[in-house]
């Protein structure tokens, strides 16, 4: 059976269709001053994230998802910071076969977080069709709940939300939006947005927070459980390399 909130999208979409047609009679100087006035929204709903549906998205049943890149070079400092310390790697070589898990070993200083910081500011040059997400520091603490802040954690999916009710409020023209209604239903289907809140809830659960923390404000949480926070919003977008510095922590 459909969920209730995929019914009451088919029935704004529905609605929406109704809608236009009827507005197709509308005089000239009318439609100039609508595109006027909605045109503008469109540059501010669009954060910048990884578009894993619609048509810009990579179609990852053709890539090759292993990693091979070959001749790397990093010197501490290098990734995210203004380089010039001594070398970590000398024509280095990463290779990871997807689905695998690794661990990285070594003292302290030697490295290690460099490396990391290199693979997700892609300064290593990762295939860029690959979802990477890096997790090394815990959450900011505000006013958010736990479940809240691990939606949010999806942009794409907040965009979009936030793109549905643009068009169906009509703050803004398709044309303006660069998207339609039908592609925004497609999109979140695809995203299985309706099982959104129960999947963060099955993901935050997993990491020992019972229904009461997940409506608790992240400010009022000490800093072990905002970072597990961190790693629930990482699991929760499902990357396809997913970093973890110091997990363990």
């Amino acid at each position: 059976m459909p969920s209730k909130s995929k019914e009451q999208r088919a029935e704004k979409r529905a609605a929406t269709k109704l809608k236009k047609e009827s507005s197709k009679v509308e005089d000239t100087a009318s439609v100039a001053s609508t595109e006027t006035t909605q045109s503008a929204p469109a540059k501010d709903l669009k954060p910048g994230f990884f578009e894993r549906t619609g048509k810009n998205a990579a179609q990852r049943s053709s890539m090759q998802m292993d990693i091979c890149v070959e001749g790397i070079t990093l010197y501490a400092g290098q990734a995210g910071g203004p380089g010039g310390g001594e070398e970590l790697i000398d024509r280095g070589v990463l290779a990871l076969t997807y689905g695998k898990k690794y661990g990285m070993v070594g003292r302290n200083g030697v490295g290690k977080s460099t490396f990391l910081r290199a693979i997700a500011c892609r300064f290593i040059e990762i295939p860029p069709f690959m979802h990477v997400v890096h997790v090394e520091q815990e959450c900011s603490g505000d006013d958010r709940t736990a479940i809240q802040t691990v939606l949010e954690a999806d942009g794409e999916r907040e965009w979009l939300l936030a793109m549905e009710k643009a068009l169906v409020d009509e703050e803004i023209e398709e044309e303006a939006a660069g998207i339609t209604l039908n592609e925004v239903y497609e999109r979140l289907e695809a995203l299985d947005s309706d099982a959104a809140e129960s999947n963060a809830a099955t993901i935050l659960s997993g990491l020992g927070f019972d229904k009461e923390m997940m409506l608790q404000k992240t400010r009022e949480f000490s800093g072990g459980w905002r970072m597990r926070i961190s790693l629930a919003q990482a699991l929760f977008v499902k990357p396809d390399l997913l970093l973890l510095d110091e997990p363990t922590n």
